[in-house]
């Protein structure tokens, strides 16, 4: 007979595993589909109610479910997965893996400011390619750094997760000038090697004193904001400049331009500092 507190525990804090220890396949099934459910329906709730605990009580009701099956169920073979050692092996491997899909392909932040507003939102999640920008790593831990010239180039008017230069904080900016691109920005319109960025006013949100541009950049459309008057400390000494993009580096802007703390503050962004592309919102 399989331990039936273990077989909690397991439902308590891994629920699907709960059923790979009891050799219930179909509810290992089952709960994986019911924890992503209840995962997605939590992160959605949350923005808009606060705190929502479908995952929690999903939990609960698995670790009851795991407890009942045990106190009724004998092996009429037990395999090496129906032992706590077998289960510790996969949960290692299952967390290894989360971790290096983490740190080398695709990983997931949340929008914590105003600064990528209308674009992102606060509250909204993201998801960020990686691989092939080489900084690789997660929850603040540096597993690899690659050689400068072996990573991939972001392009103009693309979306990246960043570290600002002298910062351990990551950001997400939009790339607007590349290694020896000349970006001259005055009267909200960006020109970039004597080229104007195509920018056109589309409408005065009501009731407010924010404006959105359409702005066209790299093959990329998207809309930004702009308002009559600066909330980040410093800007309103940076609506007209002009600036050498160095080598290895890139300038990049918020969408939401009188309130966002960028490279109109802290200079080009080091190449090295880029973690990845923005590829999904939700």
């Amino acid at each position: 007979m399989p331990n039936k507190w273990f077989s909690a525990f397991l439902g308590l804090f891994f629920q699907p595993l709960a059923f790979v220890y009891l050799s219930k396949f179909k509810w290992f099934f089952f709960y994986i589909v019911v924890n992503i459910s209840a995962t997605l329906l939590d992160y959605y709730l949350t923005a808009k109610i606060g705190y929502f605990g479908a995952a929690f009580t999903v939990a609960i009701a698995c670790a009851l479910h795991a407890f009942k099956t045990a106190t009724t169920l004998n092996f009429p073979q037990r395999h090496w997965y129906n032992y706590w050692w077998g289960i510790l092996f996969i949960a290692v491997m299952f967390l290894l893996s989360t971790l290096s899909i983490r740190a080398f392909l695709f990983e997931p932040f949340r929008i914590p400011s105003l600064s990528m507003v209308p674009t992102l939102n606060v509250g909204d999640h993201i998801i960020v390619s990686k691989w092939g920008y080489g900084l690789y790593g997660s929850y603040g831990i540096v597993l690899k750094n690659t050689d400068i010239t072996k990573k991939k180039k972001p392009k103009r008017g693309e979306v990246f997760v960043l570290y600002p230069p002298h910062r351990s904080t990551p950001f997400v900016k939009r790339i607007i000038g590349v290694p020896g691109d000349i970006v001259q920005f005055s009267d909200k319109q960006i020109t970039i090697n004597g080229k104007k960025v195509e920018t056109e006013k589309i409408k005065k949100e009501a009731a407010s004193d924010s404006f959105q541009y359409y702005e066209s950049l790299g093959g990329h459309n998207y809309t930004v904001q702009y308002i009559d008057k600066n909330t980040v400390e410093g800007l309103e000494q940076l609506q007209n400049f002009t600036i050498t993009v160095p080598d290895n580096a890139y300038f990049v802007m918020g969408d939401n331009r009188n309130n966002s703390a960028d490279s109109r503050l802290w200079g080009p962004v080091p190449a090295e500092n880029i973690v990845g592309k923005v590829v999904f919102v939700w």
